[in-house]
């Protein structure tokens, strides 16, 4: 395989990445990819997204104050299935909150 080749498949690769944008409300009500979910469902998605190797987009709504329980619970589902991800301060995932608390922009 020449350098073309490979530099294609991978580029290929990095585009068919399946990504899950979750939110939760400040009230816990969950969303994935736009269309109300419960958590139960957004395990078995994690479970599937997981087995192709998918990566997870998160957005809590109010994040300064305290978050539902339900929002604990989905970052325990991202947790138990080691999917790579990325925190958003903005319901649209246009930014990425980095280890220490900060937003770097655009994404």
């Amino acid at each position: 395989m020449n350098r073309l080749s490979a530099t294609l498949i991978f580029i290929a690769a990095l585009l068919s990445t399946e990504v899950l944008k979750s939110a939760v409300t400040r009230n816990g009500k969950v969303t994935a990819n736009g269309k109300p979910t419960t958590t139960e469902a957004l395990d078995s998605i994690c479970r599937d997204l997981a087995g192709h190797k998918g990566e997870v987009r998160y957005y809590r709504e109010a994040p300064k104050e305290e978050p539902h329980p339900i929002a604990l619970k989905i970052l325990d589902i991202i947790i138990r299935y080691k999917l790579p991800g990325r925190l958003s301060s903005k319901s649209d995932y246009s930014d990425a909150i980095n280890q220490r608390g900060r937003v770097s922009q655009p994404c």
